[in-house]
């Protein structure tokens, strides 16, 4: 996992980059393996959000409380909420 600059977490989040088990197909090969978390410069999180693996967070990027992330969230300056979290503002950032 990587954190950027000015990461904050509220209580109770999740970061899971991994599954904790194996899956695997009838050949033996890994069908879900380990993915990097990456979360931007100023990214906040509110209470108990869950973030999984393959997750990408741009720079000023602010996640509500309760919300579920997974995959690319390429866009900066944004409020994520939801599950599956979605945009729900847009060219914002967090104050000081």
């Amino acid at each position: 996992m990587t954190f950027g600059n000015d990461f904050i977490s509220s209580w109770n989040c999740t970061f899971m980059d991994a599954d904790q088990h194996r899956l695997v197909d009838t050949e033996g090969l890994v069908t879900n393996p380990d993915r990097e978390i990456t979360v931007g410069n100023n990214v906040w999180f509110g209470c108990n959000c869950l973030v999984t693996k393959g997750t990408h967070l741009a720079d000023s990027t602010t996640v509500a409380a309760g919300s579920t992330l997974h995959g690319s969230y390429p866009e900066p300056r944004t409020v994520l909420a939801g599950n599956p979290a979605t945009i729900v503002k847009r060219g914002v950032e967090r104050g000081n």
